[in-house]
């Protein structure tokens, strides 16, 4: 192997290892700091996943959407009086060179009943819709459904308290909600879509009266 080819293999495994680097420290960084927004929201956190939320989850739209899932980063404990689970998730689709990754923050929790099933998503103009749907039906504004959540879109149309205006979408089935934001949200980010949701719990239904 001549001298130029070693020396840009060395130079490339090099700026490999530093980007790789770099992750790491982006990485702890960021658990750091969820760490200290679920400590301020009275909430648990985990850097890793001790819930299988991927496996609990697989009948929803986002669970389905590509492969090799990974969540980490899970804050998890009351909020608006359910117990729910926030957590950074990824997937990809395509394969080889033609891979891409796509990242979410998702808000999954146990109830309310009642709601019905479907679909809902906010499509603010100019954002994508933010989970791959079909049959999109325009509710009001920037709310969509699917066929089957008309019904369930206006209860969260009339109960959403605001304070995140970002895309996002909405799905219930089986007395599950998952609530998703394209993107790996940073920590006031988070922190103002923790308190849109439990503002939204409690309009959309009385808190249980079980101790969580």
């Amino acid at each position: 192997m001549s001298l130029p080819v070693t020396v840009g293999l060395v130079g490339a495994l090099a700026g490999v290892g530093g980007w790789l680097a770099a992750m790491g420290v982006r990485q702890r960084r960021r658990r750091r700091r969820l760490a200290r927004l679920a400590g301020e929201l009275g909430l648990s956190f985990s850097p890793s996943d001790p819930f299988a939320l991927v496996r609990r989850h697989e009948a929803f739209a986002l669970m389905q959407a590509g492969h090799d899932a990974q969540v980490d980063n899970v804050l998890f404990g009351p909020l608006g009086g359910w117990r729910a689970r926030a957590f950074d998730y990824r997937y990809e689709i395509g394969h080889g060179p033609h891979r891409l990754i796509r990242r979410f923050s998702v808000v999954a929790v146990d109830g309310p009943e009642g709601l019905g099933e479907g679909l809902v998503w906010r499509e603010p103009q100019g954002c994508p819709a933010p989970l791959p749907v079909e049959g999109a039906r325009v509710v009001e504004g920037a709310w969509r459904a699917d066929a089957g959540g008309e019904r369930l879109a206006r209860r969260v149309v009339a109960a959403w308290p605001g304070g995140f205006d970002g895309a996002l979408g909405l799905e219930c089935r089986a007395g599950q909600l998952l609530l998703s934001v394209p993107g790996a949200l940073g920590r006031g980010q988070w922190a103002q879509l923790l308190a849109a949701v439990g503002g939204l719990l409690e309009a959309l239904s009385s808190p249980p009266s079980r101790t969580i």
